[in-house]
């Protein structure tokens, strides 16, 4: 699900610097947070899996769950639909008690796919075959969904691959059905990266940015990211600012990752482009590029994203990772291993959101 773009790990730094003391536990220097806090993308695809996420929602006292399910998933054959899976995770979200947003990624069914990616997503190619799929799902789950989305990251060639013009056309049609079978269900942005923000605060406005909380890994260079893959997309800005210009849509999402003295410059660049509620569909880190990773210094930080979260004009957030996942970019942001044993970043975030035993 993460992009190779590292997020805020893409600013200016030289070299290592000594991280200040760490901490794992709430203070009366640091509150608790009263920003609205989920899970994103926690793991669902099995009975355990999702017996295991229902059961940390609560220990977190966290309600707001992000989930996703793709198209090819459930109508592989024109008219032909496999609910099954997903009513099993929707409905026990539900029965839970959970808020659950759900993002519907630009990988559809063969059959309605041109310009496939090796991510696997690709641009729709018929606009009638979308409308009836999201009509059905959202008459499925009508009154058990309360945010949809379309599309993942989409500023990113690699995770949507058409044009500014196709994700507005594909983002109105969602929108135009889930206003007229559900219009209580609020239709969120697909998720923008942080490149966008990061390309107007330092590349377009040269803005020298420094933090002093960061334990880079020795021989690491920022710099060469933010020159190579983001100063050098000068499509950016018209891509960008098209969508946020013509699409339908209720809310705003941006994803925050692994600098979060960085977060509300990103915040405010986004504020620009739109006057809706933003919310922010992932956060989360360290990076396992650039930052020297342990335990505590995962805690420490998630700490520090929380409380920067806490401060920032958005609606709500939600943390990647609940488990470590090999397969993702950011594989050891979890609040557990693999093998499921508590990190003393889940104590943290438990401390944080004010469980009580």
């Amino acid at each position: 699900m993460k992009q190779i773009f590292i997020g805020w790990l893409l600013l200016v730094l030289t070299g290592c610097i000594s991280s200040p003391p760490i901490t794992t536990e709430t203070t009366e220097s640091n509150p608790l947070i009263t920003l609205p806090i989920g899970l994103s993308y926690p793991p669902i695809s099995t009975a355990s899996g999702l017996a295991f996420t229902v059961q940390q929602m609560e220990a977190l006292n966290i309600n707001l769950v992000r989930i996703g399910t793709n198209w090819v998933n459930r109508e592989p054959e024109p008219g032909t639909y496999s609910w099954a899976a997903l009513d099993n995770r929707i409905n026990t979200l539900y029965e839970s008690g959970a808020s659950i947003l759900l993002t519907i990624p630009a990988s559809g069914p063969d059959w309605v796919c041109n310009k496939t990616t090796n991510k696997g997503t690709c641009v729709f190619t018929d606009d009638s075959a979308f409308r009836s799929y999201v009509a059905a799902l959202i008459t499925r789950y009508h009154g058990k969904i309360d945010k949809l989305q379309f599309g993942n990251e989409w500023d990113n060639l690699d995770w949507y691959p058409g044009t500014a013009e196709d994700f507005v056309r594909t983002t109105n049609i969602l929108y135009a059905v889930v206003k007229e079978v559900s219009p209580e269900t609020d239709v969120v942005l697909g998720g923008l990266t942080s490149t966008y923000p990061l390309f107007i605060t330092v590349c377009k406005n040269g803005e020298q940015l420094s933090f002093s909380t960061i334990d880079l890994k020795p021989g690491k260079d920022p710099m060469q990211k933010i020159e190579h893959q983001i100063c050098s997309r000068e499509d950016l800005i018209s891509r960008v600012e098209h969508v946020f210009a013509y699409a339908n849509y209720d809310l705003v999402d941006l994803h925050l990752y692994d600098i979060s003295e960085y977060w509300p410059q990103a915040v405010a660049v986004v504020k620009n482009l739109s006057d809706k509620p933003l919310i922010i569909s992932e956060f989360g880190g360290p990076s396992p590029d650039y930052e020297r990773y342990s335990q505590i210094y995962h805690a420490r930080r998630l700490e520090q994203y929380l409380l920067t979260l806490n401060k920032l004009p958005i609606e709500e957030a939600y943390y990647f990772n609940l488990v470590d996942n090999l397969s993702t970019y950011h594989n050891r942001s979890g609040l557990f291993t693999i093998l499921h044993s508590k990190k003393k970043a889940f104590y943290t975030m438990q401390n944080m959101l004010g469980w009580e035993e």
